[in-house]
């Protein structure tokens, strides 16, 4: 069950991580009197990075029980 909430978070978090991107384009775009049209692209991150982070934190449980939960956690 850890596991599927660690996923479900890096997820949210990969969302926000977007959402960040493309407003630091859009204001980034109007300080240079630009149109604010900025976008970015959410492919690279929705497949790898809740993959990477469910393979930390499998591998921190290997170490010590729910290691890898309470590390991710905080």
């Amino acid at each position: 069950m850890t596991n599927v909430i660690v996923v479900v978070l890096s997820v949210i978090f990969t969302f926000l991580g977007f959402a960040i991107e493309v407003t630091n384009g859009k204001i980034r775009h109007v300080e240079n009197n630009r149109e604010p049209n900025a976008g970015a692209a959410i492919f690279p991150g929705i497949p790898f990075i809740p993959l990477f982070i469910a393979g930390v934190v499998w591998m921190l449980n290997s170490i010590y029980p729910n290691l890898g939960f309470w590390t991710v956690q905080k």
